[in-house]
């Protein structure tokens, strides 16, 4: 276990002050960037459907009355129909 270490202070031991700081300024970069990412994904809500293969014109009405309301909503279109998502927590409520 030990040889391991001694190969790691031997290698950056061989590096200038300036490299260093570089490789410490990359690792650190590198872990923002996950814990930003992991951050900004858990935040994300739960969207679960709130009605499945809508026609165009009943999706429309659907998303000007959830935009009145101020309920955050997505839209998935495919070849059976619209489909209107919501977050969880509000799908009972809307």
């Amino acid at each position: 276990m030990a040889d391991w270490r001694a190969r790691f202070l031997e290698l950056w031991n061989r590096y200038t002050a300036r490299q260093r700081y570089i490789a410490i300024g990359v690792v650190v970069a590198v872990l923002a960037a996950i814990l930003g990412f992991s951050f900004w994904y858990g935040s994300k809500p739960d969207m679960v459907p709130l009605y499945t293969n809508l026609e165009t014109k009943d999706a429309g009405d659907v998303v000007n009355s959830l935009r009145e309301s101020g309920v955050n909503y997505q839209i998935d279109e495919n070849k059976r129909g619209t489909t209107i998502y919501v977050p969880a927590t509000q799908v009972h409520d809307v």
